[in-house]
């Protein structure tokens, strides 16, 4: 990692590399990619399964990605020491490479944006996960003092609320440009959900936005997740009466 002081070009010749073993410690690593873009389901782990987390890169706010892409750092978790192997080739069966853009596309979701242009999205949803699928979406470390970070308490950027239950997720930021903008998007999950921005509390439903012009304050996400069972019933005279 390198830190500039400013915006420049940096030209850095080499020759086109298409294979390459990483090298993975224990936790976080921050690793890099081949000349070639290589699809997650592609990568071979050593020992299979030693993967724990999405892979993230970072754009303005961590994001997680499908393909590693010349040129670019990525961040990943891993079990204990191992590593992974880079290539082009067909896809390789992964233990811990989980299907994320269905489970992203089907959960409501916040994005939070700054005056700078940088934005982090997370996510929650009622659906059931299995524990090692949600564990899977823990970010990596805070990005450095000075840049723009959201996330859940919990370290994730994906919370699951079970029906019939009540969750408060406090919402961790630093390093805000305000003004702040929230947008969601709920997509259809059986969800009642607010936001507690410092005393007030605003319910979200659908699609929408709203701007905080100042801080700090503290933002907790609550969610109610609803119950499929009905909570009453009646039976009325058939009509019209057949007898």
């Amino acid at each position: 990692m390198v830190k500039f002081n400013g915006q420049q070009s940096v030209p850095i010749s080499g020759i086109p590399k298409t294979r390459d073993t990483v090298d993975l410690q224990p936790q976080w690593n921050l690793i890099g990619s081949i000349s070639i873009p290589v699809p997650v389901t592609t990568i071979r782990q050593t020992p299979p399964g030693i993967v724990q987390s999405l892979f993230f890169g970072y754009n303005g706010g961590y994001e997680a990605v499908d393909t590693l892409e010349p040129g670019r750092g990525y961040w990943v978790k891993a079990g204990g020491a191992g590593n992974l192997i880079l290539s082009e080739g067909a896809p390789s069966p992964n233990r811990g490479v989980p299907n994320i853009s269905l489970v992203l596309a089907e959960a409501a979701s916040i994005t939070f944006s700054d005056l700078s242009g940088a934005k982090q999205i997370l996510y929650f949803t009622s659906e059931s996960l299995e524990e090692n699928l949600l564990a899977s979406f823990e970010l990596p470390p805070p990005a450095p003092e000075g840049i723009f970070s959201a996330r859940f308490v919990t370290n994730r950027m994906l919370e699951h609320v079970q029906k019939g239950k009540v969750r408060e997720i406090p919402i961790q930021m630093s390093s805000v440009q305000y003004p702040l903008t929230i947008d969601w998007g709920i997509n259809g999950q059986p969800l009642t959900t607010s936001l507690l921005i410092g005393s007030e509390e605003l319910p979200i439903s659908g699609e929408g936005a709203t701007t905080i012009s100042g801080g700090p304050s503290r933002i907790v996400l609550k969610v109610v997740g609803q119950s499929l069972l009905p909570q009453e019933f009646a039976l009325l005279q058939n009509y019209p009466n057949p007898f």
